[in-house]
């Protein structure tokens, strides 16, 4: 629309309280709407870090067809479920590659406007032409996304446009229906050195000085392949650090509470850095995969706790509808006793107790391990983010002379850290010592030096039992029969 005028707009009051974390991020692999990007061509298979729904929306695109662009997941669920920030993005869909032709289609024009209502056009080589003239962009209309992808074309007035009724519209729309796991899995190619897919989970710390604490793939992870190296990335990234794989279990394959137990057997995911979720979840009108959904109710649950991971996001609200099944098309309802059976073979579900809540505390190495450091979730979450932080905290003390001060500054440093963190009952307790025995003179010599923590969060108060006792004396002294 032309406009020759004052006026003024009014915007809305910003209220929302941001937890920012700086212990750990949510990595999150998968598609995008790329063509509302202000970079089309240049955010595949690019590690970006992003804090807040107006940046997600300017760097990936962002589209609410979250099965079809499924970073839209861990969107929504950062930034508008949970005001979570920041977390890292990596999209995999290629402009270049997942494309396809939009054939001509004749568009009414109202007002000098026209609405191409399909999606994902790629306004760079979109072709407008009135009968067939062809018009260019910029000179003879303006092409902008509205928010549901579709695009209008606001014609400006000249002679080429003048009297126009209906506007010829192709192009190329991109297509996220040929994207495959592969690219999701991505990997590293020896001969050019480029990375791609779930491999970039190594840059996420050098790049943005903050180590990765949740692994996910909205979308993609409910796929065995897909989750399987998810899995394999949790342990060692870039050689030193640690994380959790988020994984879905489809709700297709998987839409009753007793498949579970056959689900968990054919994705084969048994490992401590592990987490089965199921199922998905619905706030409003539009249906969530509860990966992403959990790992930004834990993120919020950390936040509470000076960004430790001290509380299970177990019994928290989600801020979700309703958990559905059958591919997010049917609203369930889990009770205590189904919950209980899932937890039982460590997975992760949902309840419906005075609003829609996570429910369970267990990786998915149990019940094949009792360790209470790799069975429960959020001493495992502790473990990792205790490990990640030391080497962050300590990095610049690699190649220090070996010189006794420089040990006893290091107990002293970590010991008032850790007690501070248990005085806060943040954590149950820790300490940390060197030992002669652990640090013999050949070791010493080779260059090698070890300290020894003990370190311990707490265990979630899983199960509360009140025994109550019928108790007929209380009878009688109300009556005034006691003495």
């Amino acid at each position: 629309m032309y406009k020759h005028r004052i006026e003024t707009e009014e915007k809305s009051t910003d209220i929302s309280i941001v937890n920012e974390t700086n212990a750990g991020i949510i990595f999150a692999a998968g598609t995008s709407a790329v063509n509302m990007a202000s970079d089309p061509y240049g955010i595949t298979n690019v590690p970006v870090m992003i804090s807040g729904l107006a940046e997600a929306k300017a760097k990936l695109g962002y589209s609410d067809d979250l099965g079809s662009y499924t970073l839209g997941n861990t969107i929504q669920s950062n930034f508008v479920v949970f005001q979570n920030i920041p977390a890292v993005f990596v999209n995999v869909l290629d402009p270049k590659k997942h494309k396809k032709a939009l054939a001509e289609k004749v568009c009414a024009v109202t007002e000098g406007i026209a609405k191409v209502v399909d999606k994902g056009i790629l306004l760079d080589q979109m072709v407008v032409k009135k009968d067939t003239v062809a018009l260019v962009s910029g000179t003879d209309y303006i092409a902008e996304f509205e928010g549901d992808g579709s695009v209008s074309i606001t014609l400006m007035e000249n002679e080429k446009t003048k009297g126009a009724s209906e506007l010829k519209v192709s192009g190329t729309v991109i297509d996220p229906s040929m994207v495959t796991e592969d690219d999701v899995i991505g990997g590293y190619d020896l001969l050019t050195g480029k990375e791609e897919g779930l491999e970039l989970v190594r840059r996420a710390y050098p790049m943005f000085g903050i180590p990765v604490s949740e692994i996910t793939a909205p979308g993609w992870s409910r796929n065995p392949k897909v989750a399987g190296v998810m899995a394999a990335k949790t342990e060692e990234i870039n050689g030193v650090r640690q994380a959790m794989a988020l994984i879905d279990i489809d709700t297709q394959t998987y839409p009753k509470i007793t498949d579970l137990g056959k689900a968990k057997s054919d994705l084969a995911i048994n490992g401590r850095n592990c987490t089965l979720l199921w199922p998905m979840a619905r706030r409003g009108a539009q249906v969530l995969d509860y990966s992403a959904v959990w790992a930004a109710a834990a993120h919020n649950t950390d936040a509470e706790y000076n960004n430790i991971p001290t509380k299970s996001a177990s019994n928290e609200l989600l801020n979700v509808t309703a958990p559905v099944t059958n591919g997010g098309t049917e609203d369930i309802i889990i009770d205590l006793t189904q919950a209980e059976y899932a937890n039982s073979i460590g997975i992760v579900v949902m309840i419906n107790d005075q609003g829609v809540r996570a429910y369970g505390n267990n990786t998915a190495a149990y019940p094949n391990t009792k360790d209470p450091k790799d069975r429960w979730i959020p001493c495992r979450r502790g473990m990792n983010w205790y490990r990640n932080g030391f080497v962050q905290r300590y990095c610049d003390r690699v190649d220090d002379p070996t010189d006794y001060r420089k040990i006893e500054s290091f107990l002293i440093d970590e010991n008032i850290l850790l007690n501070t963190w248990a005085g806060n009952r943040w954590i149950a307790g820790g300490k940390i010592t060197y030992n002669e025995s652990e640090n013999p003179i050949e070791q010493i010599l080779d260059g090698k030096i070890v300290f020894h923590t003990n370190i311990a969060f707490w265990t979630p108060m899983e199960h509360i039992v009140d025994v109550v006792e019928f108790d007929p004396n209380i009878i009688k002294n109300a009556l005034g029969g006691g003495e």
